[in-house]
This record gives structure tokens, sequence and C-alpha cells, in this order.
């Protein structure tokens, strides 16, 4: 299968093979679940070239691995591994990849089995969590990097915003337009999302405006909003759909009434570089906001104060913020040279980052037990000696308890690779 490059479809074979495997089969079972992970977590070097399957993946699997007893003494002239050996699998996450360009953006699906990505070649893709294997796509018609995509609440449609200006819907089930170009920005769109009843679609740009689409007509329904003196970086809806909120390069947090087009509450002020994310609590009544001023901080949507924060530890950039289902826990991801932009899944656990290095990591969130079908893993990548990227911790992943005002667990670490590119401007 690595030959034909089908390694997805043998991981989705190995999944359902699991599931009618008979309750007295045991040792199937755990002979499958192994091969599933050892696929997962050596995705990229047996992906890459099948001989790495003996000789650098097999020689890293965990001593209680069942592929690693009873495959390892049989081939000989392998990688010799020095130090420790893990014993059991680490549950990390996937890396799904795209060989041709790099990550802009990523989306979760509702129900959390597909992830939603934009990319620099112009295109949008969308792929199974479990298998990592692309099932939608390439949605190909901007003529520019695709910076911003989501999905509708019922799952049937897709919105991107791109630097060429424009905002488009897309069809799930076709794949083709459903609505769109809207054109009115003069300037680069850098995030979009929809209204939770799926009817319009919020649009931020670097022309320094906030603009609400009405999906059926392709018309301006509300706006432009006004009011930001720089580019604007960061919308999205509140769960109501009454409110929207926006972060700027003016520093500044804004909160904006969907019926009178005015600004509601705001401007938020106290960061001291750059809003680049933005999100409404579950409730509706705070905001948090990441800064490239490295913090973040939960604001009080009626009284405009701090609610709690700021939050420090980033050694960088903060490019992604987002809340817990139950509004507890904020999720930040930082700039650390390789995470591009993150998205929380539904269910508040697992957490999706675009990195520079034309990946989509999925993880778990730190201190989350594996569960009973195990999330995908994904390599250390200081131990595999088919890549090139040396180990390095450089994409922070902070979740944060807003009680105690600190990180929950250390950061991830995730490959080398700094591009200069246009999502890296200030």
């Amino acid at each position: 299968m690595s030959l034909l490059n089908e390694i997805p479809e043998a991981l989705g074979h190995l999944i359902e093979l699991l599931k009618i495997c008979f309750n007295n089969n045991g040792k199937m079972k755990e002979f499958i679940n192994d091969a599933i992970e050892f696929i997962r977590h050596f995705y990229i070097p047996i992906t890459t070239s099948a001989p790495h399957i003996y000789l650098s993946a097999l020689p890293f699997a965990p001593q209680r691995s069942v592929i690693h007893s009873q495959y390892k003494n049989k081939f000989g002239n392998t990688v010799l591994r020095l130090g420790s050996i893990e014993q059991d699998w680490i549950y990390k996450g996937i890396k799904v990849y795209h060989h041709e360009s790099g990550v802009a953006c990523v989306a979760f699906s509702k129900g959390g089995n597909e992830i939603l990505a934009g990319l620099e070649n112009n295109t949008i893709g969308i792929w199974d969590i479990t298998t990592g294997k692309i099932i939608a796509g390439p949605f190909n018609s901007h003529t520019d990097w695709v910076t911003s995509v989501a999905f509708s609440q019922n799952g049937k449609q897709v919105v991107s915003g791109s630097d060429d200006k424009t905002v488009r819907i897309w069809d799930m089930e076709s794949g083709t337009i459903a609505a769109g170009p809207f054109e009115g920005h003069t300037d680069w769109v850098r995030s979009v999302a929809f209204s939770p009843d799926g009817k319009q679609v919020v649009s931020g740009s670097y022309d320094t405006t906030v603009r609400i689409w009405d999906v059926a007509s392709g018309t301006i329904a509300a706006g432009p909003f006004e009011g930001h003196t720089d580019y604007v970086r960061s919308v999205a809806f509140s769960p109501d759909g009454k409110q929207v909120v926006s972060g700027s390069n003016d520093k500044t947090v804004r909160i904006w009434d969907m019926e009178s087009s005015t600004i509601s509450a705001g401007p938020f002020e106290g960061h001291t570089h750059c809003v680049r994310s933005v999100a409404f609590s579950p409730d509706g009544k705070q905001v948090v906001s990441g800064s490239h001023d490295k913090t973040v901080r939960i604001w009080d949507v009626e009284s405009g104060t701090i609610a709690a924060g700021s939050f420090e530890g980033h050694t960088h950039w903060v490019r992604s913020v987002a809340f817990s289902l139950d509004g507890r826990q904020v999720v930040s991801g930082s700039d650390a040279t390789a995470v591009r932009s993150g998205s929380t899944s539904l269910d508040g656990m697992p957490v999706a980052l675009g990195l520079n290095d034309q990946h989509i990591r999925i993880t778990q969130s730190p201190g989350t037990p594996p569960p009973e079908t195990p999330l995908p893993s994904t390599s250390p990548i200081f131990e595999s000696p088919t890549f090139n990227e040396p180990p390095s911790a450089l994409a922070k992943y902070f979740p944060f308890n807003l009680e105690e005002d600190e990180p929950l667990d250390v950061p991830l670490k995730s490959p080398e690779d700094l591009r200069e590119d246009r999502l890296t401007l200030p």
C-alpha cells in the first residue's frame, strides 16, 4: 500500500476490520490496534519510502508493540536506537499531509470527524481525521491564497475567504460554488465565519472593515462596519447571532451590533500589539483574544473590562484562540515559527493546528487519557532518521485554566520549518 500511495486506505480498512472482529478474538484485536497505531505513528516515513517500514519505523516502535515484538528480530541491519525506548504508544495527534502546498487555515466539522483546510495554492481540501485521507476537494476557484475557512452548522456548506479579496460558499457534496464570489472588500480577506443559523457570513479584511453577507442572495446584509484603524485579522459571531466580534492590528477588540451596524461594546484596549484571533464564549458573555504581544486575554462583553488574564507563557505571537464547550478553558496556538492557525472540535477535546511545513496536526488536549479507540498519533520528529528536521520545541499549544491563569501542561513539539510568507506579517 505504501508503494501505491494508499496508506490512508490501509488505515481505513484496519479500522473497519477492528469493528467486525469478534469479542473472543483478543489477540487479533490487539494486533490490529497495534497496526493502526504503527501506521499513524510512522505515517510520514512509510508513505515516503516503503523500505522504511522495516529500516526505521520498526526499530522505533515501543517495546510492548506487538509488531515490534514479533518482527524486530527478523530484520537485521536496521537503525540502532540509543537511549530509552517508550514502553507503549504515545497518543499525541495525527499529521495529515499536503505535499504540494502550505496550510494557511484549518477548521473542524460540526461532528469533529473532518478537517477543513485552506491552502497556499488557492485551493480547499477536506480530510478524514481518522485515516488522513482527503475526502473532498480540492475546491478550485480562488485566485490567491485561501486564508480562512469554516463549516456551516449543518455541515453542508463551507465558506472561504481569500487574498483575492473575495468570499465564496461551497457545496460540500458537489464541491462547486453554492454562492459567490462575494465582492466588495478592497483588500485581502483574512477571516470568515458562518452565523449560527447558516444564513449569513461575516468577513474581516485588511481594508479595515467587517461585512455581513446574505448567503442566499450574495448581497451585503449589514455593514460595512467601520471603526478599526488598521487591518481586521479575526471575526466571529456570538452564539445568538446578534453580535459580531472583531480583532485588529490597531490592538483593539470591538463588538458590533448586527441590527444597527454600530459598535455595541468596545473598543477593548490592553493588548500592546495586533490582535490576531478572537472568539466568543459559549454563553456569549465573554470574548477571548490572542495577540502578537504573546498574551491571551478574556474580556467581559458587557463591561469591556478584562475578566481573566492576561495569560502569559507563549514565547512568540499568539495566532489562534478558542473556548472549550463548557467555557472553562481556552486553547491558544502560538507562532513559535510553525503554527499558522488552529481550530477546536465541538467536543472541546481535539485541536487542529495548521503548520508552515505543509502539515495539519490534530492532537488531543494535554492530560486527556487515551480513548478506547485511540486517536491518531504522531511520531516525535527526532525519532525517525528519514526526517531532515531537527528536534525543537517550535509549536506552542497552551490550554489555560481560566480560574488559575496557568498553562495546564507543557507545549507540544513540531517540525522546524520557518518560511517567509505573507502570514508572518505583523
